[in-house]
């Protein structure tokens, strides 16, 4: 019989690891289906094909109960507590009982508690039977969680439990009976309807408040119902871990509630189900979706072809389609593996889509070319849409402890207009890192946001550059010949900052005499009146050009 306290060579640092190994050297993983509390009371009571039985509490005469009750049914495995010790006479008949009935027992060990048991066992084993082979609503439940702070768990208008996120040592006796017996235990059930919850559960889009009953094992929680109309689909339900709900727990719940109708419905996602993790779309760029349910891919068409535009927009927002709209994007700082950086970037639009749809019930959130879009529909201004689009980034950057940055496109007059309020918000997002054009790079603050109001004045300044570095035969070869030198650096920073003698000095690090000393010496070299305001723009126009130039030639 074998030990899960003392096994040759298997040394975790978490003392359940053993039984998971165990169980997968036996084969016995594949045919795991559910984990459940073994009763003593009822030994030959059904057990679904596959049950891990878990012996909490069970004595030396319960467990020959369960040993011999076990022993006709299709139980994967029985996981006891070796009376007296796995080397007593107890412990070896009770082995001796399993073998000659062929039940696959296990003893757990003295020093690993049934909580810690029960959480990893129902981390590694439940979802393989919750999900059926597709962890879209997995995913789900835990972006719920990383946004509201809390322990989520979702369930269908049957108390079922359909997916639920990870575990800590906080949960509490509703959470752990519910995933363990994969629906709601009917005692808690009861004390719910008692306390109204289901009730106000009954209303949609109504973030409900549980208080703490310490005396009936439950701590506090947020629920909401979800809907698809006035239809109700099932429920969320988070759990308050360690630390309070964040500000933003109960708009968050909101939004998600309205992502998981569709996960409900059809089992795609309206705004965050990731039902396309790659593959390719015309033009090599990645795919990735988040679109309503029967869209086939609606925004990411919307965007890559703007051809179409007009009907797609239609199709996929009916009358909104006609309003106004913007289309905001968020990136993250690249990495040297591709392949976490194409599963953060997965995690990112599911952290989107759930802030939007709070927001907007009908926006739309959808990968393409390594960065996620989000659609806002129904929008007059980029005032309007900024405060989500903050949120949702500065929760994706706690969240994946990678920078992020977003820009917010134009506002256009209707949804066919999509793609040129998109084209305005790349445009914006190359305008938040170090520029070529820049006399030093800037250092900002991260999450950053910027909108493409904000962008524009740089924009143009770059488009201008650009312009006059694609006409060489208008270049001054003086200009290009300083290139590089203090003195270029310094007047163009003389340029920039408005004459701003002082300022200049600070920035290149040197007394205010020496910068009037670089000043002087190259006006007279380049022969330019400073005074003149065309002399003055071209200079400062043909001194960027160059130190493009200059830097690119340096790469």
């Amino acid at each position: 019989m074998l030990r899960l306290d003392n096994l040759n060579g298997m040394k975790h640092s978490d003392p359940i690891t053993p039984i998971l190994r165990v169980l997968d050297d036996l084969d016995l993983i594949p045919a795991i289906s559910a984990v459940a509390l073994a009763d003593p009371d009822a030994p030959g009571a059904a057990i679904t094909a596959g049950t891990v039985l878990l012996g909490v509490g069970v004595g030396t005469t319960a467990a020959e109960r369960l040993v011999a009750g076990a022993s006709g049914s299709s139980a994967a495995a029985l996981v006891l507590r070796p009376p007296d010790g796995p080397d007593s006479a107890v412990a070896r008949a009770l082995a001796e009982q399993a073998r000659q009935a062929g039940v696959n027992l296990y003893w757990l060990a003295d020093s690993v508690s049934w909580d810690a048991a029960l959480h990893r066992l129902m981390e590694h084993l439940a979802p393989l039977a919750l999900n059926d082979g597709s962890t879209d609503l997995a995913d789900l439940a835990q972006t719920i969680a990383s946004l509201t702070g809390g322990l989520v768990t979702i369930e269908d208008t049957s108390a079922r439990v359909l997916a639920y996120s990870r575990s800590n040592d906080e949960v509490d006796d509703l959470r752990r009976l519910s995933i363990l017996g994969r629906s709601g235990p009917p005692e808690y059930l009861a004390l719910l309807r008692e306390w109204g919850v289901y009730d106000r559960l009954a209303t949609p889009e109504d973030v409900v408040e549980i208080e703490p009953h310490p005396e009936s094992g439950v701590q506090r929680r947020l629920a909401v119902g979800v809907f698809a109309g006035q239809r109700q689909l099932g429920t969320i339900w988070v759990q308050q871990g360690p630390q309070p709900f964040g500000t933003h727990a109960k708009q968050a719940l909101l939004g998600a509630a309205r992502v998981t109708a569709a996960h409900l419905i059809g089992g795609r996602a309206a705004s965050s189900s990731v039902t396309e993790r790659g593959g390719t779309q015309r033009g090599g760029a990645e795919r990735g979706r988040w679109d309503a349910p029967g869209s086939d891919g609606l925004l990411l068409r919307l965007l890559a072809d703007p051809d179409e535009a007009s009907v797609l927009a239609r199709t996929g927002l009916g009358r909104a389609a006609e309003h106004r709209c913007l289309v905001a994007v968020f990136a993250l700082d690249a990495s040297d593996d591709p392949i976490q950086d194409r599963a953060a970037t997965d995690e990112l639009g599911s952290l989107v889509a759930v802030q939007a749809a709070a927001f907007r019930r009908s926006a739309m959130v959808t990968r393409l070319d390594g960065r996620i879009y989000l659609l806002v529909p129904s929008v007059e201004s980029i005032r309007a849409a900024l405060p989500t689009v903050r949120q949702a980034a500065g929760s994706a950057q706690r969240h994946l402890a990678r920078q992020v940055i977003a820009a917010l496109g134009p506002v256009v007059d209707s949804a066919d207009q999509a793609p040129r309020s998109r084209s305005g918000a790349d445009l914006a997002l190359t305008t938040a890192g170090p520029t070529d054009t820049s006399p030093a790079p800037r250092r900002r603050s991260t999450p950053l946001v910027i909108t493409f109001d904000q962008a524009r004045p740089e924009l143009i300044v770059a488009a201008a550059v650009q312009a006059v570095a694609a006409r060489p035969d208008l270049a001054d070869p003086a200009v290009g010949a300083s290139a590089g030198t203090a003195e270029a650096r310094t007047l163009l920073h003389y340029l920039d900052y408005g004459s701003d003698v002082a300022k200049v000095a600070n920035l290149e690090k040197v007394h205010v005499t020496t910068v009037r000393h670089r000043l002087r010496k190259i006006v007279e070299s380049l022969d330019t009146d400073l005074a003149n305001p065309d002399q003055r723009l071209a200079m400062q126009l043909q001194l960027r050009a160059e130190l493009r130039t200059y830097r690119m030639a340096r790469k």
